[in-house]
């Protein structure tokens, strides 16, 4: 008797909270695809966010605060942002695999273009990469949702510049960057939900 009245005070809970106002979160990585072709990563992430196009891009040009949307990100510091829309970002990336536990330092220079793309380039000299860009596509996607629904197709390619091991594969670091980029994904949503612009 006692074990069916938890039960049932259990799903009287879960029907309360499901019916409670809070964020409802749609984020969605749609696809992840990792290429390695002998110390040359690529990787592929299409995602959607159910978030207003402009919001998203304010969310993920300040610079500052990215470890607040990454959870990996340690440190984000503006560097320099002259006039030419060129900003420089020095970051530190903590990420583990299998039982390695990496630090890595990447300062990159972010160009915002037209047509929402978003490109970064590595400056090897300065960081943990012999080389490296990201590419962010980021659109309005046609929806028959009442709220706007933005898309982001981000294609990443890096050259470590430490030592990758052998046992340390593609199946592993496709899991972390699914991890980051899922975890990314909903927090840029939820922080675009919470904090609209104005």
């Amino acid at each position: 008797m006692k074990g069916s009245l938890n039960k049932l005070f259990s799903k009287i809970i879960s029907i309360i909270l499901v019916l409670l106002p809070g964020i409802s979160l749609s984020a969605d990585v749609k696809t992840i695809e990792i290429q390695k072709e002998k110390n040359l990563y690529h990787i592929h992430i299409n995602a959607t966010v159910d978030a207003d196009l402009d919001n998203v891009i304010r969310i993920i040009t300040d610079y500052e605060n990215l470890p607040l949307i990454n959870p990996y990100l340690k440190e984000s510091k503006l560097l320099d942002n002259p006039e030419d829309e060129r900003s420089t970002v020095n970051m530190l990336t903590e990420i583990c695999v299998l039982y390695l536990c990496y630090n890595i330092r990447h300062i990159q220079i972010f160009h915002t273009m037209e047509n929402g793309i978003l490109f970064s380039r590595i400056i090897p000299g300065k960081s943990d990469f012999q080389a490296g860009w990201m590419r962010w596509e980021i659109k309005e996607m046609d929806s028959y949702k009442i709220h706007p629904v933005t898309r982001i197709i981000l294609d990443i390619e890096m050259v470590p510049d430490f030592f990758v091991p052998p046992v340390i594969g593609p199946y592993q670091i496709k899991k972390i960057m699914l991890g980051m980029a899922r975890a990314t994904i909903i927090n840029l949503e939820k922080k675009a939900k919470t904090n609209p612009p104005g």
